[in-house]
């Protein structure tokens, strides 16, 4: 039986005299640069992306600032082509011979020039049965297994649908879902083909016009998605034609990108791993979360406040058998499957983290999982390749419940309330995941907190030059304001209902603490 999950594998170039490809690592971004930016971030980010980092009080840092284009250009004299470039890393990938390594390594800004091995992918696509679409006694129709394996058919019905919410789709590409009735109703906000440099992503492969219904398709009493009322970015980042490190710099532009436009959740069901020649590819001791360049950026992604949902990879049955990259990220949820009994799918790969992290974190259904193919058809298919959209819906939907709620607190709540209870498999991590178990918790959480500060909004934001603080008693609170760095700035004690005098603030990113005896809150803006 055969799955579609991409694999991939690195090789040593043997001809020497040909172009390589190298990682260029800058030394950091000068401090000006920094500062300027960071007092200025509607320059290298959207409003929505800066309310993302408000609301779960995230610090605007020197990974934000966008690499200076003076460098990029000194890097292209040399005669060296850059391929990519990851701000969040500060690398350029570039394709460059001996004589251009030399020059790029005389540079004065380049820390490092580290040479990428080519790679090659073992490719394969899922086994595919036609199911007829037909009417059903439940809203959800064919998609009723996964919906309701999971629970977020509760999150529906408590009006929880990914309203409100966007959702970055990293994929092969997206064809049929410009055309085809099916996807008439799915919200796109864009899309971007980062294979190909071009804004044409509804061509290529299907695989992500199918990973894409399980999410977005509204067809009551047919088939309704997982999160079927979330706004969608389709980024086009695998390219299944050709295989080289650069779909890893794909997919890291692809977030960078995903979180300046202010997406709230990534879907990637591609992955990176070891396939043969173990002496010049990956290592299981890679996937530690640290290691590859794709685990990084994911990692950074979800720094910045963004859920990435990755599937864990359809190995669990082959040589390799162990997760793939960027599965092994840190506070990524890497995603198992299992068929509509609960029980692994035998191809399922098996953690955990090389370092020890429970790997996957939680699983669905992905066995027999109906999707829709770039024809309108709808057909079986399997692989995490599924069970992971399933859940980056879902989790699309707890977002829109709790918009304020932690990266790492969400993925902390969905460990403990997935079926294994506490317990962990290499196979299911912590289990299958219960949204509406997650709901709950996460409810509770907040209302056990019962303080008065909790729920106060600055208001309006940005401000201008008064800050004032909304729903506070009328009495003096002691008060800090930090700048991006962390540095105090301002502080004192006052009736903040009556405000807080800014304008000796440059513009830029703050942070507000305010103190009520041993309870402390911190409320980010902007000036």
């Amino acid at each position: 039986m055969k799955f579609f999950f991409t694999y991939i594998v690195f090789f040593l170039a043997l001809n020497l005299q040909s172009q390589s490809k190298y990682a260029v690592e800058l030394v950091d971004k000068s401090s000006d640069r920094v500062e300027d930016y960071i007092q200025h971030p509607e320059e290298m980010l959207s409003q929505r992306s800066i309310d993302r980092r408000i609301d779960q009080n995230i610090h605007l840092d020197s990974k934000d600032v966008p690499i200076d284009p003076l460098l990029i250009q000194e890097c292209i004299n040399t005669g060296a082509e850059v391929l990519s470039s990851s701000k969040w890393l500060n690398i350029l990938y570039v394709s460059a011979g001996e004589e251009q390594r030399a020059q790029l390594e005389k540079l004065s800004f380049v820390k490092s020039v580290t040479a990428l091995q080519e790679s090659v992918m073992s490719k394969a696509v899922e086994d595919q049965a036609y199911l007829p679409a037909k009417k059903s006694s439940s809203i959800y129709g064919l998609s009723d297994d996964f919906i309701k394996q999971i629970r977020v058919d509760y999150l529906h019905d408590k009006g929880y649908t990914g309203k409100n919410i966007q959702i970055a789709v990293f994929d092969t590409g997206f064809p049929g879902v410009d055309i085809l009735e099916e996807f008439k109703e799915v919200g796109v906000k864009g899309s971007y083909n980062f294979v190909e440099g071009a804004t044409d992503v509804y061509k290529n492969n299907y695989h992500g016009t199918m990973v894409l219904s399980t999410m977005g398709v509204n067809k009551p009493g047919t088939y309704v998605g997982s999160a079927y009322e979330a706004d969608y970015w389709l980024f086009t980042t695998e390219d299944i034609n050709s295989e080289t490190p650069l779909e890893e710099f794909n997919w890291i532009e692809a977030a960078e990108y995903a979180d300046s436009v202010g997406a709230d959740v990534i879907n990637s069901s591609v992955g990176y791993y070891d396939y043969e020649s173990p002496y010049i590819s990956y290592a299981y001791e890679d996937m530690d979360g640290k290691t590859t360049h794709i685990s990084k950026g994911a990692t950074i992604a979800a720094s910045r406040g963004i859920l990435v949902v990755v599937s864990a990879g359809n190995e669990g049955n082959k040589d390799w058998n162990y997760i793939v990259t960027p599965s092994d990220a840190v506070d990524v949820l890497a995603v198992g499957a299992v068929d509509k009994y609960g029980i692994a799918a035998p191809f399922t790969s098996y953690g955990p983290s090389s370092d020890g992290r429970i790997k996957p974190d939680i699983s669905a259904m992905g066995v027999s999982v109906p999707v829709f193919n770039e024809y309108g058809e709808i057909k079986t298919l399997n692989g995490t390749s599924f069970s992971s959209p399933i859940t980056a819906g879902s989790l699309a939907c707890l977002r829109q419940a709790f918009p304020g709620a932690s990266v790492k607190a969400i993925i902390e709540v969905l460990h403990s309330t997935a079926s294994l209870d506490g317990n962990t498999d290499d196979r299911l991590g912590y289990g299958i995941a219960n949204f509406e178990q997650a709901y709950l918790e996460l409810e509770k959480s907040l209302s056990q907190v019962e303080d008065e500060l909790i729920g106060l909004k600055i208001l309006p934001n940005p401000v201008k030059e008064i800050l004032k603080v909304r729903g506070l008693d009328d009495k003096k609170y002691i008060y800090s304001i930090c700048d991006s760095s962390g540095r105090m700035v301002l502080s004192g004690s006052d009736n903040l209902n009556n405000g807080i005098d800014l304008s000796i603030l440059k513009k830029g990113y703050y942070q507000l603490i305010i103190l009520n005896g041993n309870t402390k809150i911190n409320l980010g803006f902007i000036k």
